[in-house]
């Protein structure tokens, strides 16, 4: 029986952090005596029950979790579901992180513990009251699950390797029985309490949590604990008055699942601060409570339809939120005045969710026909009962004879029928047996009275006769004997036919003989299997039309393009992303879901082929029932025969006698003899056409044998025909599954190089952003000159943008016609209406930007009132200890006025921040009313304009006008970012002016702006020295803060406060003009040795070798300047340009996936390798520029010698390659586990290598990789094991690796992400970091040596070299910034006591150091 029942809501307030939370008022009222809550917005909720700070959890348990508990074990669902703001205490409330170990106190014990507890305790007790009452005791058994979704993934807490919905190992389905499950889910069975608390805590220690600026263990995922309880009990059916009759037990199975739903809370990023995974985290968070939040206000508002499928958590939730559950929702609120806007909302979603109704029906589980029976038997006592209590009147009860009569008396009649059928067939066949006898007695009586005649010339004729009518009388009892026998086989055919189910009970049954009824077995088998072909051979075409329909879409979303010709490639890129990701996740769906579908024609099929089988049997004891009765009527007819024969020769011997003794008899006599003689005849042709008959009948029967011998022999090829489908059947499961996994592996794969992509351009974008304002900056004009450029600007744009207005609308007129000329504008499409749309819509976007701007400045100024009232807080502390200790009562006084003061700024703060949080509350009441001006929608159907947009967009009549609001859309976005960019240029434009303005006044106008601006607090005149001092440090604060890094004295102050590592203004410090500074640069010569751009260079013995990027390396004399070899023919830019240490005429060079090595003296190549370590034949001519490699080979992006000069490494996608100089072979490869995995590759692009010292036979390698990881390899220089060891240096960059150094005293690395590291050789852990290091992204790095003095030199994108101070072995100190000037530098390297660089334009520059 299924009834209403609405969703329960009780809020909790929690209490606040005494620490943390000191300086925040509380805003939240509670009035317990009408369950209650107030805020300060003047408004006031009523929900089932609100406890205060001040409640304990046993008062929660016991109102929210014990009635349900109750339900649960009577068969009802049950959710329990804690929702509320990051921090409110939710994970606290239900206690999803118990632990029995830690957690000792039974007072702080949440919902969970206490609900399994009671649990268990109510088994054991319903146990006992069972034993008491005389009844089974019942059996319980409980399992338990735990998962938690996770970034819209669902992962299972309790399996070994954490299985989720991204891997494939679980799924979402819905089921008629259970509702909505997890398909592929662990269910863990539990004996007791502590195994129950054992799976929570393996649950908890595996899920996400993260700490944030608002709470130090926020959940960053939704947590469902679920138990599974199954009970079968026994019970009394009915309760009769009549004290003979003892009440039946039966036996009744209930089944609940009682959820516990923890909620990761909702947040807002610039109040946690987080950022990174933890920032897509919140993202992910909120978008799923907003989906709920949809589906709760559809429910409560009575929509046709409830947007479930939106996210997967509302999909798990759906039997909880208006399906087959008992829900309760715990809504946790915080105190402070800081969160009262996440308070209000997190009330407001509470308020929904009270009109929700769900359906609620109980889990009874057994054999349906037993319930039946059972409900049978007990209205059948119900109605003896009220019989006996005479409720029933004796003319109901002969109402109910009667009908009982009625039944037995239809049921005799058919039976009477049946039996005057038998009699009838009986009485037939006894008159002819009368008959026959009649004859046969009367010839048998003239032949006595002939004998007694003295005709003894008869004997033999009258034993003949005798013979004659025995074996008739035989054969007649025989064929009724047949007869009985055919017609108990039909009977029994038919018995069987019913058994077996056959025939349904809706169709009768004719009454026909043998043949008809073999006809139709057969005719039923040849249509059931032709249904069954026909389906096997639709469902694999449906699974081969599903293939290529997933393949097609598959191609399609990969090439699949963006309208708006504007759009970045970065937004394309997360267009393709989404996309991708959704019909990816739709055709595993639709695979999945065909699958199944085969899976259930399977089970199907082998129902059949065990039907069919049954058949077969029953068709074969039929086909032997046939030869029996063949066998008898063949006995019969020889029997008949063997008679016939016997007469024929009785009758020849008669003639002949007669012939004999036709002398002796009168001619009347003869006569009569004759006649006789004929009769006899006419009797033998009787028997012999009756023979032929029965030999006819034979006839018929074998041809019917061999026919059903043949159907069945067909029957059974049809059979094993079946079997070899369902092999094939299983078979292509199988396929489908090992398809649909690799699928999986390879979207897995695609989505994670998107998401890398994504990253890379995101910091690429940052830095062109960066590049772009700081030139903005330094070509601004003056204030004259920009403001005559501005009125210009103003005038050419109004313009252009009525040029462009015009020729949109043109285009848009002239579209339309195409459009409708073409055919590709439905007939529903008006421009008209369309129009009027998009200016609703704009509106609602117009709104909802002012809205939100608003109300983020809002927030913002909330957030500085916070802080600042924090910062007074621990004034007022401070001065209260300074009463304690302050020496004199005057002083105290004083302090006590300070302390009265403070307070009433407090005061005032507080006021202030109520007041901009009721500011906001009523910017949302506005918004609501715009709402209802804007478009007539239902209360609650949308609750913001963001929702009011998107449902503007869904009600879409067709594809042509939503193309259209799209690109409306498109043109709306460019235009407002526009708007948004220019408004944000002039505002830096005013601000460089203002910095302008205060080099120019200096003092002067920093005064006249503090006296014209005073400080938020003024202070009376009679304020006392304390207040003056305070205003005084304020003031100076204030006037540093303007005159940041324009001061001299500022500087000064900046340089005594310490080292600040990452700050790139520190090297402001350093004047240029200081000649004998240490570390600084100075240029001593240039020359230009070619025009192309320099990408790498080596220099050794006296010689430079560079690659270029026309395809060529370059040898030069370091000395003369001068070109001596030029090595040509490269395929593309050469990467890498190494000379060997020691053999001065062995060079080697990379271009792309190859490695030249050539003979400095010839240059002529030697070996051309190969960066996956083969060799290649000589390539050596001209060729234009290949920027594509071959397949599956990864580019040598680097490539050096090792210390002993026998061994040259290389780097690759996938691993370091060693090959052996003197052989040109690969000798030896270091890779890491992630290249051994091959789960994603570390593309290598820095080598470094030496001795260890230890073991000189050992040669360790350092390696960077473009994901920022660094790793250590050792390798024997005899054997060249390595044996796969390596070490990983912690913690590793977040973006490529620029350069690698090593010292003996550290590892030094460069990253593009603006940061350069110092790890400790022994351990690989880090020892110092420097980030921000640079304006653009690091290039290169290298190491200077001279005497036993080192530096640390790293070059940018933009040229500008910075020189580091090492000395300290651990710590990257300042050096000196060389800006770049005419020439961009591209590389780095020296020689002797210089530091060469390599420009962009082919240029060669020669600096000093100064150690």
């Amino acid at each position: 029986m299924t009834s209403d029942d609405k969703v329960k809501v009780v809020v909790r307030v929690r209490p606040q952090n005494r620490i943390k939370e000191s300086s925040y008022n509380i805003v939240t009222e509670v009035v317990d005596e009408y369950n209650q809550v107030k805020i300060p917005i003047d408004k006031i909720y009523t929900f089932d029950k609100v406890f205060d700070f001040t409640s304990e959890q046993y008062q929660l348990f016991e109102f929210c979790a014990l009635p349900l508990i109750n339900s649960a074990f009577n068969g009802y669902n049950a959710t329990i579901l804690a929702y509320g703001q990051t921090g409110a205490g939710k994970t606290f409330t239900m206690g999803t992180s118990y632990d029995p170990e830690k957690h000792t106190d039974d007072e702080i014990l949440g919902v969970i513990p206490r609900s399994i507890n009671y649990f268990f305790d109510t088994i054991k007790t319903r146990i006992e009251e069972a034993g008491n009452e005389g009844l089974t005791p019942p059996v319980f058994e409980v399992s338990t699950s735990f998962m938690e979704l996770y970034n819209e993934e669902v992962y299972d807490l309790l399996s070994a390797d954490k299985a989720s919905t991204a891997d494939g190992k679980l799924r979402i389905v819905e089921d008629e029985k259970e509702g909505i499950t997890v398909k592929g889910l662990v269910k863990k069975v539990v004996k007791d309490a502590s195994d129950t608390f054992r799976m929570l805590d393996a649950g908890t220690v595996k899920r996400s949590v993260a700490a944030t600026e608002m709470n130090a263990e926020s959940s960053r995922s939704h947590a469902i604990f679920t138990l599974y309880i199954t009970q079968t009990s026994e019970s009394i059916a009915a309760v009769t008055e009549d004290e003979d009759t003892k009440p039946e037990k039966v036996m009744k199975t209930l089944t609940a699942k009682f959820h516990f739903v923890d909620l990761a809370g909702s947040e807002r990023l610039k109040r946690t601060k987080a950022e990174g995974n933890t920032a897509k985290e919140g993202i992910s968070i909120n978008s799923g409570l907003m989906y709920l939040g949809n589906v709760i206000s559809a429910l409560g508002s009575n929509a046709p339809f409830i947007p479930y499928r939106d996210s997967k958590l509302t999909r798990l939730l759906q039997d909880s939120l208006g399906g087959n559950s008992k829900t309760l929702m715990i809504a946790c609120i915080s105190p402070n005045d800081a969160d009262l806007l996440e308070t209000t909302s997190t009330l407001n979603y509470a308020d929904r969710a009270k009109k929700i109704k769900n359906k609620v029906t109980v889990n009874e589980g057994g054999d349906k026909k037993l319930r039946e029976l059972q409900a049978e038997n007990a209205r059948l006592r119900a109605e003896l009962s009220r019989f006996k209590n005479g409720e029933i009147t004796c003319n109901e009860a002969e109402n109910v004879r009667r009908n009982d009569l009625e039944h037995e008396n239809e049921m005799l009649l058919q039976e009477n029928r049946q039996l005057l059928g038998k009699l009838k067939a009986s009485e037939g066949v006894t008159s002819l047996l009368n008959e026959k006898n009649s004859r046969l007695m009367k010839e048998l009586y003239d032949l006595k009275k002939r004998k007694e005649n003295g005709e003894e010339c008869l004997d033999g004729m009258e034993d003949d006769n005798i013979d004659i009518f025995k074996s008739a009388q035989d054969a007649e009892t025989k064929m009724l004997e047949l007869s009985e026998i055919v017609s108990q086989l039909r009977k029994e055919n038919q018995r069987l036919r019913a058994a077996r189910g056959i025939y349904s009970e809706t169709e009768s049954v004719p009454q026909i003989d043998d043949d008809a009824q073999t006809k139709a077995v057969l005719a039923m088998l040849k249509q059931q299997i032709a249904e069954k072909e026909q389906i096997i051979n639709s469902s694999r075409g449906g699974s081969v039309a599903k293939d290529c329909e997933m393949s097609s879409s598959c191609s399609d979303m990969k090439y699949m393009d963006n309208d708006d010709g504007n759009t970045t490639a970065e937004d394309e890129d997360i267009e393709e992303y989404d996309y991708n990701e959704h019909n990816m996740t739709k055709s595993q769906e639709d695979k999945e879901e065909a699958v199944e579908n085969m899976k259930e024609e399977y089970q199907e099929m082998l129902t059949d082929i065990d039907v069919k089988r049954l058949l077969i049997e029953q068709l074969e004891r039929k086909q032997l029932d046939q030869q029996r009765i063949k066998d008898v009527y063949e006995q019969k007819i020889q029997l008949f025969q063997e008679n016939i024969r016997k007469l024929e020769e009785n009758l020849r011997n008669e003639k002949l006698k007669i012939d004999s003794k036709k002398g002796s008899f009168s001619a009347d006599e003869i006569k009569k003899y004759q006649l006789r003689l004929q009769e006899k005849e006419k009797e033998i042709r009787e028997e012999k056409s009756s023979l032929k008959k029965y030999e006819r009948e034979l006839k018929k029967v074998h041809q019917e044998k061999e026919r059903i011998a043949n159907q069945l022999e067909k029957v059974q090829r049809n059979v094993e025909a079946l079997k070899r489908e369902r092999v094939l059947l299983s078979q292509k499961i199988k396929e489908e599954a090992a398809e649909r996994k690799k699928e999986r592996m390879d979207n897995q794969k695609k989505l994670a190089t998107y998401e890398k992509e994504k990253r890379k351009k995101d910091i690429e974008m940052k830095n062109l952003q960066r590049e772009m304002e700081k030139k903005e900056a330094v070509l601004r004009r003056k204030q004259e000159e920009a403001t005559a450029l501005k009125q210009k600007n103003i005038l050419f744009e109004r313009k252009q943008k009525e040029a462009r207005m015009q020729k949109i609308a043109s285009d848009k007129i002239l579209a339309t016609k195409i459009a409708h000329r073409k055919g590709r504008l439905s007939a529903a499409f008006s421009p008209i209406n369309v129009d009027m749309s998009w200016s609703k819509l704009q509106k609602i976007l117009t709104k909802e930007i002012e809205t939100s701007t608003v109300s983020e400045q809002l927030t913002e100024r909330i957030n500085t009132l916070l802080e600042e009232r924090s910062k007074l807080m621990l004034k007022i502390e401070d001065a209260q200890r300074s009463i304690d200790k302050a020496p004199t009562k005057l002083a105290r006084d004083l302090a006590k006025k300070d302390i009265v003061q403070l307070r009433q700024k407090y005061t005032y703060l507080s006021d202030l921040i109520v007041d901009n949080q009721n500011q906001i509350y009523e910017m949302e009441n506005v918004q609501m009313a715009n709402i209802s001006e804007l478009d007539n929608c239902k209360d609650g159907e949308v609750s913001n304009l963001k929702e009011l947009a998107i449902l503007s967009i869904n009600k879409c009549n067709n594809i042509d006008e939503a193309k259209y609001l799209l690109q409306k859309l498109v043109e709306f976005c460019i235009t407002t970012g526009v708007a948004e960019k220019k408004a944000s240029k002039e505002i830096k434009e005013q601000q460089i002016l203002l910095n302008e303005t205060h080099i120019i006044y200096g003092d002067d106008y920093e005064k006249t702006e503090d006296n014209e601006n005073p400080t938020l607090f003024s202070c009376s005149s009679d304020s006392n020295g304390s207040n003056a001092k305070l205003l005084s440090r304020d003031s100076s604060l204030k006037k540093s803060r303007r005159r940041t890094a324009i001061s001299k004295d500022l500087l000064e102050s900046m340089s005594s406060l310490g080292n600040n590592d990452g700050n790139v203004n520190n090297f402001l410090t350093i004047s240029d003009d200081e000649e004998d500074q240490q570390y600084k640069l100075t240029l001593q010569d240039t020359c230009q040795p070619t025009n192309a751009c320099i990408y790498s260079m080596d220099i050794k013995h006296g010689k430079a070798l560079l690659g270029l990027r026309d395809l060529t390396a370059l040898v030069v004399d370091i000395e003369s300047k001068k070109e001596i070899r030029r090595l040509k023919y490269h395929q593309n830019t050469v990467l890498s340009a190494k000379i060997h240490p020691m053999y001065t005429n062995f060079y080697a060079t990379t271009s792309n996936e190859n490695i030249y090595i050539w003979d400095y003296r010839t240059d002529k190549i030697i070996a051309c390798l190969v960066s996956n370590g083969t060799k290649d034949e000589l390539k050596i001519h001209k060729r234009a520029r290949e920027k594509d490699m071959t397949t599956n080979l990864n580019a040598a992006y680097s490539v050096d010698f090792d210390p002993t000069g026998n061994f040259l490494l290389s780097s690759d996608g996938e691993a370091i390659r060693v090959w052996d100089i003197n052989t040109l072979r690969c000798f030896s490869v270091l890779r890491s586990s992630i290249a051994i995995g091959n789960t994603a590759k570390d593309h290598v692009v820095s080598i470094e290598s030496h001795l260890l010292e230890d073991d000189p036979n050992i040669i360790r390698v350092y390696s960077g990789s473009m994901e920022g990881k660094m790793y250590a390899y050792d390798f024997n220089k005899h054997t060249g094991i390595s044996n796969n060891k390596y070490w990983e240096f912690q913690p590793h960059h977040t973006d490529a690796v620029a350069g690698l150094v090593y010292t003996p005293q550290g590892i030094y690395t460069a990253s593009r992400d603006n940061s350069i590291c110092c790890y400790s050789p022994v351990d690989f852990i880090r020892n110092s970091v420097r980030v921000g290091v640079h304006e653009s992204y690091l290039r290169k790095m290298h190491l200077y040596r001279e005497n036993n003095m080192s530096a640390l030199l790293t070059l940018d994108k933009g040229g500008v070299i910075k020189t580091w101070n090492i000395s300290d072995n651990k710590k990257i100190m300042d050096g000196y910034v060389k800006k770049s000037g005419d020439n961009t530098v591209s590389c780095l390297s020296s020689y002797k006591n210089l530091v060469v660089g390599g420009t962009t334009n082919g240029f060669l520059e020669y600096y000093t150091i100064n150690l």
